[in-house]
């Protein structure tokens, strides 16, 4: 009798991470987990929209997984006037990271653990031909395990940023997250679950 060795298979994000790789456009955007097929992974990018992706393509690609790496992310999108000056949006960037340094008596590594140096923000695109997506981004020093760390950084930044814009008289909005509404019978909304999952058993 031949014993073989049993394989192991990790996977390198779960339901719920954010994730960056290199898409189809040839960029490097990051994606939550939404779903987990046998088959495929159901991914949300940054702007809201579905990406449905072969799991054989995704074990091809180099994948950064933020919820396992050293340090955790925080990042939210706005979107602001295109005639926004660049000089406004680095005061905002300059602002958040002075707010945080002030705070540093109050833990030993800061704010809650956010790092001043890592505060940044990047231009993603144009929206709607009048408003400029933002990207704006901290790192905490910890990894995101300590949930009540996670959340309270989050506010806390998601704070220091909206006292900035405001101080700095710049305007800003979310940007729209796409919706789609139809009414279906339960037998059809069943076969176009069907057609979309392709039959795959998911988490």
């Amino acid at each position: 009798m031949v014993w073989s060795r049993p394989r192991i298979s990790l996977r390198a994000y779960d339901v719920g991470d954010p994730v960056y790789f290199v898409d189809d456009t040839g960029g490097e955007d990051w994606y939550i987990v939404t779903r987990i097929n046998m088959l495929t992974t159901v991914f949300r990018r940054w702007d809201g929209q579905a990406t449905l992706i072969a799991n054989n393509i995704m074990a091809k690609k180099a994948i950064r997984n933020q919820w396992r790496s050293s340090r955790y992310l925080h990042h939210t999108m706005i979107a602001v006037s295109v005639d926004t000056p660049m000089e406004k949006l680095d005061q905002m960037k300059s602002g958040i990271a002075a707010g945080l340094r002030r705070g540093r008596h109050r833990h030993k590594h800061g704010l809650g653990g956010l790092l001043p140096d890592t505060v940044d923000f990047q231009i993603k695109g144009l929206t709607d031909g009048n408003r400029l997506s933002v990207f704006v981004l901290c790192q905490q020093r910890e990894n995101s395990a300590n949930m009540g760390r996670r959340f309270g950084n989050s506010s806390l930044f998601h704070k220091l940023l909206a006292r900035e814009c405001n101080r700095h008289g710049i305007s800003y909005t979310l940007p729209a997250q796409p919706l789609v509404a139809q009414k279906v019978g339960e037998a059809e909304a069943f076969n176009v679950r069907e057609a979309f999952l392709g039959g795959e058993t998911g988490r």
